[in-house]
């Protein structure tokens, strides 16, 4: 039967275990083209900075993510068919800011390859792609709310970009043999630890 102190170790592991993001939004473009070509690809870069002060061993599990591009274009009644796809920001005073949703991507590990050894951290990289193919209307949206940036005077470095990232790590060689009176739902997300920065628009 699982003991206390195994318990507690995992009880700690799931409330102590901290995860850090950094994000970061590029476009490169081989043409070199400032209205930005068909050839063009706009690149989220994600680095996961995971620190594990338990004794279990951790392993990354899923990663989730969504990235929003702020759309001055529909904001100002340029692109009003693309308005109705955009989702709403609230800003604390109640102003609302329109975002399009330009990048998503689901990296589920099946197979254990990113591990955290105990009492140590490690970071992680990991980039998501948007190009014009396979993606014509996300990449179409996403292009035509740069142009429109760049003449507005914002380069595209200050182009604004709202994320969501959820990322799940298992803690390892939990044990399963508990009382049978356990919930299997309690058993099932026992050995989870859920860490996210930002949320869901729409």
């Amino acid at each position: 039967m699982a003991s206390a102190a195994n318990y507690t170790e995992i009880v700690f592991a799931k409330q102590a275990t901290d995860v850090v993001f950094e994000l970061m939004v590029t476009v490169e473009d081989p043409l070199a083209d400032p209205s930005i070509s068909d050839e063009a690809r706009f690149t989220t870069w994600l680095s996961i900075t995971v620190s594990n002060p338990s004794d279990r061993r951790l392993a990354l599990h899923y990663i989730g993510y969504s990235g929003w591009v702020h759309d001055y274009e529909a904001e100002n009644g340029s692109a009003p068919d693309r308005r109705a796809q955009d989702d709403v920001l609230l800003l604390p005073d109640g102003t609302p800011l329109l975002f399009y949703r330009a990048i998503t991507n689901l990296v589920p590990f099946p197979e254990y390859r990113e591990f955290v050894e105990p009492r140590s951290q490690a970071t992680f990289t990991y980039h998501f792609d948007l190009g014009r193919y396979p993606d014509v209307l996300r990449f179409d949206a996403t292009r035509s709310v740069y142009r429109y940036a760049l003449g507005a005077g914002i380069p595209f470095r200050e182009v604004e970009w709202f994320h969501h990232v959820l990322v799940q790590v298992m803690i390892l060689g939990v044990p399963t043999d508990y009382e049978e009176t356990t919930p299997l739902f309690y058993l099932a997300t026992l050995p989870i630890i859920d860490r996210e920065v930002g949320f869901e628009l729409g």
